[in-house]
């Protein structure tokens, strides 16, 4: 997980410094200009501690939704208060001032950045979900911005995995709505709109596909000058791709986000810039021909998500189910 995250961590960053640029070309060093922390990079982090300490005391989630619920939305605003200077968006400020936070049913790409922690280190499809699903709708409640954060879940998971990266983009595409036939070229020509699930998720995926290192794929994802939280989508993707999790196999208790969080706190710009120069020339590990594993991975996946979003209102999972159409 704590690798996932960092690229994750990293890609936010380079996208903060580099969004009001009129697109960034390929070869561009984009880790020299001066960072600052901004929500995408705090928030994301601050997820992943929940979710290792929430590993840590109970890996097989045997409490409640309503208990972990109530455990992640707490803690996550202790964290998130932790970082000062930090920009945050009107509505979330709001609810990270709350004593009583409710969800604001946001349906930004934010959606997607909260579900790389818990994809990536619980083990099974089910618990990710289950997991996913609870960290994203204490903000992003609407059925959009669920739906967006179950389909980064799968994404990430399948890419771990190993599974072919053409069945992961098929099950995408017809069980979520989202293009994902559109290449990097197109990004590029007709960037996403709007930090949208919809548009943010298949955008990262088309910098990660046509890259060989994790640097190129955050390069590719800057020059699609679309929103910022693509980059760190993009980043979340190519460190699964690019480089083997340890953190999975240390089940989340190696102290990596105790320490990611004081990272947030503590590091200076340069000091930031060496950490990102220390992740960017990862060896290629994972292909797009590798095969599946295991088997049964997409109905696997299908089914997982189904269980899922049957664990909804039926109001919230009728309008989840109409956009899966």
């Amino acid at each position: 997980m704590f690798n996932a995250l960092l690229g994750c961590y990293a890609g936010a960053l380079a996208g903060a410094s580099w969004h009001k640029n009129d697109g960034v070309p390929s070869d561009t060093e984009i880790w020299g200009e001066p960072i600052k922390l901004n929500q995408d990079a705090v928030t994301s982090v601050a997820m992943g501690t929940v979710c290792a300490e929430i590993y840590a005391d109970d890996p097989k989630l045997e409490q409640s939704d309503d208990e972990l619920k109530a455990r992640i939305t707490k803690r996550f605003q202790q964290l998130c208060r932790q970082i000062k200077d930090v920009k945050y968006t009107d509505h979330f400020k709001d609810w990270l001032e709350s004593e009583s936070p409710l969800p604001y049913r946001s349906l930004g790409a934010g959606a997607a950045l909260r579900a790389v922690a818990p994809a990536m280190l619980f083990m099974s499809l089910e618990s990710s979900l289950r997991m996913t699903k609870l960290c994203v709708e204490i903000t992003h409640s609407h059925p959009k911005g669920i739906n967006g954060a179950l389909a980064m879940a799968i994404l990430l998971k399948g890419i771990h995995l190993k599974a072919k990266m053409a069945d992961i983009k098929s099950f995408l595409s017809k069980h979520f709505s989202f293009d994902m036939d559109r290449d990097l070229d197109s990004w590029q020509q007709e960037p996403p709109q709007k930090a949208s699930c919809e548009e943010c998720i298949p955008a990262a995926m088309a910098a990660l596909q046509a890259s060989t290192t994790f640097n190129e794929a955050i390069q590719n994802a800057l020059s699609i000058n679309g929103p910022r939280v693509t980059a760190a989508l993009t980043g979340a993707l190519a460190m699964a791709f690019y480089h083997k999790d340890e953190a999975l196999e240390n089940g989340g208790k190696d102290g990596g986000m105790q320490w990611a969080v004081a990272v947030l706190t503590s590091m200076s710009s340069q000091e930031k810039i060496e950490l990102c120069h220390g992740i960017i020339e990862i060896p290629k590990i994972k292909s797009e021909e590798s095969s599946a594993s295991p088997k049964t991975f997409l109905l696997d996946m299908l089914q997982s998500k189904l269980d899922v979003l049957n664990c909804l209102d039926d109001t919230t999972s009728s309008d989840v189910l109409k956009i899966m159409v």
